[in-house]
């Protein structure tokens, strides 16, 4: 049941930094507006955009145990940066949450995969 859970959860959120990657690297007007908006500068979005596929890409190539900690790492810090900008914005609540979504999924994957490591080790 773990490791299905870990499955679709990782398969989601692969999915969404991935397409999130893309709109941002290739610098959609939807994108460049809103993070304007937030305050961040075009050339940001363009590097978090490629930071976020070279970790979706990394992963799929299955890291070693200590990249998929700092993909982790990364997408945990995008999101959790995205959510405290839409809130420090004074954003709708159905803008502020869009990143908590992807918490909720990181979530899932991230202590599914602790446990299934550890699990492992013993």
């Amino acid at each position: 049941m773990i490791k299905l859970l870990h499955k679709v959860s990782t398969t989601l959120l692969l999915a969404l930094m991935g397409v999130a990657g893309l709109y941002d690297f290739i610098g959609h007007k939807a994108v460049l507006k809103y993070s304007a908006h937030l305050g961040y500068p075009d050339y940001f979005i363009h590097w978090v955009g490629a930071c976020k596929l070279i970790g979706v890409l990394v992963f799929l190539i299955k890291p070693t145990l200590r990249a998929k900690e700092w993909i982790y790492a990364g997408f945990i810090f995008d999101m959790g940066s995205g959510f405290v900008s839409h809130l420090s914005c004074h954003d709708p609540l159905n803008i502020t949450l869009l990143p908590v979504f992807g918490i909720f999924l990181w979530s899932i994957s991230y202590f599914s995969y602790r446990f299934m490591e550890n699990k492992t080790k013993h």
